[in-house]
């Protein structure tokens, strides 16, 4: 593109287009088409094979005739200075110089947050934006694709537990983007609810091992190893219908769902996707949570049903939160990470907290399978309602409303 040359508007409309630009686009005794810019602060003056009212030609001095329509929507009075340039094969009348940020074309400009860029390099730029949130995203069904593999290969607890981790990645993510009813969602919650049976009883096994084994007597250790029998023999149940199911949901047909939404819908999400609206969003979510738990909690005891699931609720949220902020981190290339610190600071607290609470559903489940003495029985039980008891006592959420000043 040229320097540009600055011309006055004369009192009958005229212009003069540049000697320089006259002999560079051939433009003298040729018909010539004046067209509005796309973003409508100029006029575009091309070589033409039409004819008709619209045809316009230079004079012997070079002088261009604006139509009067153009001069009153541009606000191009007499005297009105317009800057004059080219670009390829074409001129470009405008107040002044407006070019593209990025490569300094002066054609097809869009208003970007008050800059002005052309619709090629906003189509690239559109374009890298979607292939991050690609190559993030298929990172992790890739990953929770292996997982899944695993979990009924293998039939360990640590890869249930990756593959109920990826897809909660993945589900979180889309929720962000708007994605909540669909296909996918759905596929991946079914297989979430089902791969959540067995991990549930890993963790209980585990717990309840763990018990046991630090338990000071005899009679409670045997309580705990009874209740880990028992939810051992159910874990195998649970995992011989995920063996039979899993692959159902997670198929070829879910890969190929996978393929479509990445190639064809994706952009038409993440690009008119305001992030950090968004985030706000999930953050007001987070703070409501805590007050609406803060509110159950004054009314109720802190171990009662209503309240336990308000506190599950903030924890569901804050879990969310977190996967989001690492995914921006690692999308944008910006710094989140410090927020995805802050939710995680209590997530293992959160956590333990619904362990617990799980755990002490069970224990309830098989209290009449277990083949001890009711006094030791209900001994356990009290020890754990009393732990449960101690671990909300021990939370202080209130200071996590300071959150939404920040």
């Amino acid at each position: 593109m040229s320097g540009a040359f600055t011309r006055q508007v004369d009192k009958m409309g005229r212009l003069v287009i540049p000697k320089e630009i006259r002999d560079q686009l051939e433009l003298s005794n040729q018909n010539l088409m004046l067209e509005p810019l796309s973003h409508k602060k100029g006029l575009k003056l091309s070589i033409t094979d039409e004819e008709g009212e619209s045809v316009k030609t230079l004079d012997s001095y070079g002088r261009l005739l604006i139509p009067a329509d153009y001069r009153n929507e541009l606000d191009w009075n007499q005297g009105k200075k317009i800057d004059v340039t080219f670009d390829h094969d074409y001129a470009v009348l405008q107040d002044q110089v407006q070019v593209c940020e990025i490569c300094g074309s002066a054609d097809s400009l869009v208003s970007v947050k008050k800059k002005l860029v052309c619709e090629d390099c906003l189509g690239d730029g559109n374009d890298q934006v979607v292939d991050r949130w690609k190559d993030y995203l298929q990172g992790l069904v890739s990953s929770y694709m292996n997982y899944c593999r695993l979990s009924l290969e293998q039939e360990d607890e640590e890869s249930v537990h990756q593959t109920r981790v990826h897809g909660r990645k993945i589900c979180a993510i889309l929720e962000f983007i708007h994605v909540t009813s669909h296909p996918l969602v759905d596929r991946l919650n079914d297989a979430h609810k089902r791969l959540g049976k067995v991990r549930e009883r890993d963790v209980f096994i585990k717990e309840f091992e763990e018990r046991a084994d630090q338990s000071s007597k005899e009679q409670h250790e045997e309580v705990y190893r009874q209740l880990s029998d028992q939810v051992g023999k159910k874990r195998l149940k649970h995992q011989k219908k995920l063996k039979n199911k899993l692959p159902d949901i997670i198929d070829g047909s879910f890969m190929d769902q996978w393929e479509h939404f990445k190639d064809k819908e994706l952009r038409y999400y993440v690009l008119p996707l305001q992030v950090d609206e968004r985030i706000q969003e999930f953050e007001n979510d987070f703070v409501n949570s805590i007050e609406q738990y803060l509110e159950v909690s004054s009314q109720q005891e802190r171990t009662d049903e209503e309240t336990l699931d308000a506190l599950h609720s903030v924890r569901i949220i804050s879990k969310k939160i977190r996967y989001i902020h690492n995914a921006l981190h690692t999308i944008y290339a910006s710094d989140y990470k410090e927020e995805a610190k802050y939710f995680k600071s209590f997530q293992r607290q959160l956590g333990e907290i619904n362990d617990l609470k799980d755990g002490i559903e069970i224990f309830n489940k098989y209290r009449d399978d277990i083949d001890s003495k009711k006094k030791h029985i209900k001994a356990v039980n009290q020890a754990l309602l009393d732990e449960l008891s101690a671990l909300i006592e021990d939370l202080n959420l209130q200071g996590s409303l300071q959150f939404s000043g920040e």
